[in-house]
């Protein structure tokens, strides 16, 4: 007669092994959330800063296929860029007559005290005021004067009859020319500021990243008049309104806290960063590293060291 023993197995059930699995995966999940948040926060601001770029590289191959300047206004809201438009430079504007003979001329009267009135006779106001707006300049060709619009009477209103504008000017670029006189018909005209091009939607960068502009500032040229910066491109490919070698654009994610020139840990803590730089002779357009100050004890060094190598500029 055999006799059985029976032996308690040792081991785990299967509830209890797939509830260990669970742990461990959500373990794994903490620690590779940790690990690479700011990987992806880094990924995030490259993609924004190759957003950017995008932008200018259609703008100026739209001005290279259209043979006209073409661009991206940067709109300045506090200190930080996220919106965008794409710009146009309208042909110049010769205004039309409105029947009166002799048709539109500007005239100047000058009172006693050397105060000058500008006034548009003999245009059509209404087809005017559709094509200017301030910010464009007044061209006399026959007397080598340009004279920028300001906002104090636009859109330009009837001051005697409905054949008569008033011009808001800065009369004191205007010649001494006496009392009153008329200036000629073929010698007036309108050289249009540039525009958002009709059509086309918004550009925006998503999330938390920007382009930092107090951080941009030096590096770019302010059009005060729109609050924006304004990067035009010629047919040939040139940036134009600008005395500066190259433009810079400086993306950040704006939830970290602001680099600190020449303080190497403020710099790592601001997270990924990028720079646009649209170099003014060529037109070409690259994003590049913001270089780190050295470690200490070194001295403070120049955040945009790395657009300077000369591979890019054409300068």
């Amino acid at each position: 007669m055999r006799l059985q023993r029976k032996y308690a197995r040792a081991g785990f059930t299967l509830i209890e092994l797939l509830v260990v699995i669970g742990l461990i995966l959500v373990l794994v999940g903490i620690t590779v959330s940790i690990s690479y948040s700011g990987l992806i926060d880094g990924h995030k601001t490259v993609g924004a800063g190759d957003r950017a770029s995008g932008w200018l590289l259609i703008a100026r191959s739209k001005a290279q296929r259209e043979g006209a300047p073409r661009g991206v206004r940067f709109i300045i809201n506090g200190t930080q860029i996220k919106e965008a438009q794409y710009l146009e430079v309208p042909e110049p504007y010769i205004p039309r007559s409105d029947g009166t003979p002799g048709g539109p001329r500007v005239r100047i009267s000058e009172d006693g005290a050397g105060n000058r009135t500008a006034t548009l006779v003999g245009a059509d106001l209404t087809d005017l005021n559709n094509n200017i707006a301030n910010g464009d300049t007044l061209s006399l060709s026959e007397f080598g004067v340009l004279v920028r619009l300001d906002s104090a009477a636009l859109p330009l209103v009837p001051v005697s009859g409905p054949n008569m504008g008033r011009l808001p000017v800065n009369g004191q670029y205007f010649p001494l020319l006496g009392s009153s006189t008329q200036f000629s018909t073929t010698g007036v005209g309108f050289i249009r500021k540039a525009r958002p091009m009709l059509g086309e939607p918004i550009l925006q960068l998503t999330g938390d990243n920007a382009i930092d502009f107090t951080l941009s500032s030096s590096q770019v040229v302010r059009n005060t008049v729109e609050n924006s910066v304004d990067i035009l491109f010629a047919p040939n490919g040139e940036v134009l309104n600008t005395t500066l070698g190259r433009s810079i654009l400086w993306v950040r994610n704006t939830s970290f806290p602001s680099p600190v020139f020449g303080d190497r840990a403020s710099f790592e803590a601001a997270g990924q960063m990028s720079l646009i730089v649209i170099y003014s002779k060529t037109g070409a357009i690259a994003t590049q590293p913001v270089t780190l100050p050295p470690p200490p004890p070194g001295g403070p060094s120049d955040p945009f060291a790395a657009t300077k190598d000369g591979f890019n500029t054409g300068l």
